[in-house]
């Protein structure tokens, strides 16, 4: 499974009822070992190269603070799935277990909170080359909306050869007819 077919399967309705259902959850203080197994599994979720530790830590540090289950609990049990250390544990077996996990109530609710923190931090708009929103800087119109300096020039070359024509069979519809 990839993960836009995983994240097609999360619907934002559901995200939103299963946030309301969980009532206030105690969130105890997370250690700093409890920290780094949130902070790989965000990474897992969302795979970016290029993007340095701190957006991750950053949104890690969100998801802590604003996520309506046990983490504790979640953690330990990714660290028993890992076979010990999730955080320490091969990128594609985590990968895999992440998958393997679909929609757990657990998974959902890092996702729910860590999708639009990770990718409303300013420096992963840097990274990615994102200038913000437009609105307040007059629109797009007069601000390059249409640079494209990023891609390759396009190669456009006249053909040369000899014209030919070439006859098409009109398909048959659906009928048969």
């Amino acid at each position: 499974m990839t993960g836009d077919e995983r994240e097609s399967e999360i619907q934002p309705d559901e995200i939103q009822v299963a946030q309301e259902d969980a009532q206030d959850v105690q969130r105890p203080a997370l250690d700093d070992d409890q920290m780094a197994t949130l902070t790989r599994l965000i990474k897992v979720m969302y795979p970016q190269d290029r993007f340095p530790d701190g957006p991750f830590e950053r949104c890690a540090e969100v998801v802590r603070d604003g996520v309506q289950t046990d983490l504790p609990a979640g953690l330990a049990r990714l660290d028993d799935l890992a076979g010990g250390s999730f955080k320490d544990a091969d990128d594609a077996a985590l990968r895999q277990l992440v998958d393997g996990l679909g929609r757990d109530d657990f998974v959902v609710a890092v996702h729910s909170v860590a999708v639009n923190t990770l990718y409303n931090d300013h420096e992963v708009w840097t990274i990615l080359g994102y200038e913000g929103p437009s609105f307040e800087k007059g629109g797009y119109i007069n601000r390059g909306f249409d640079d494209l300096d990023w891609l390759p020039e396009a190669r456009i070359t006249e053909y040369e050869g000899q014209g030919r024509v070439e006859n098409v069979p009109l398909a048959q519809n659906a009928g048969g007819n």
